[in-house]
């Protein structure tokens, strides 16, 4: 993943293009999906608001953009992104059968 990541970071069109599809990835899910409500349905809508949010950084700043990766492309903190990741799907997974 790490390999991955300093792709994107030192290929400029890759960033755009990361950032074009975290944008268009984050307005479908706000298109299709915005339930500004008190329960676990509001996860789904801020993930797209963030999808649409680091798209339009990547796009607008992409030097400020690259360097953010930079500093957080590290063992650590990618282990703990895709542990809060898995364990964010398990809950929606979970939440979303007992709907």
């Amino acid at each position: 993943m790490s390999a991955a990541i300093d792709g994107v970071i030192e290929s400029h069109a890759l960033s755009w293009i990361w950032g074009f599809i975290n944008l268009l990835l984050g307005a479908t899910i706000v298109a299709f999906h915005s339930a500004w409500s008190s329960d676990w349905r509001i996860i789904i809508t801020v993930a797209g608001w963030g999808g649409i949010l680091k798209g339009a950084l990547f796009m607008l700043f992409p030097n400020w953009a690259r360097a953010l990766y930079r500093k957080c492309n590290t063992p650590g903190i990618l282990m703990t992104g895709g542990i809060v990741a898995i364990l964010l799907g398990v809950f929606l997974l979970y939440a979303g059968r007992r709907m």
